[in-house]
């Protein structure tokens, strides 16, 4: 995570809640195209869910991608693969 050791923690907060903000209209548009055009607002629950679902799943990633690094295994963000 070596992006974010230069921002402050306004900056580190702004960042977190413009991804659940991406997390959250992403869900939402998933959800609709499974069970159809309003069902994430009839349904917030399922939603809700699906968010938290994705924020474990990135930081997960993010972690073994650190825990490789450590390794010397892995890639930092915006080197060639």
């Amino acid at each position: 995570m070596d992006e974010n050791n230069n921002l402050n923690p306004e900056q580190l907060m702004a960042q977190a809640l413009n991804r659940a903000d991406k997390f959250l209209v992403e869900a939402s548009r998933r959800v609709d195209n499974v069970y159809g055009r309003g069902f994430s607002r009839e349904n917030p629950n399922i939603v809700d869910a699906l968010v938290q679902a994705s924020a474990i799943n990135f930081a997960g990633a993010l972690i073994a991608r650190e825990l490789a690094l450590l390794r010397g295994e892995g890639k930092k963000v915006g080197e060639d693969e």
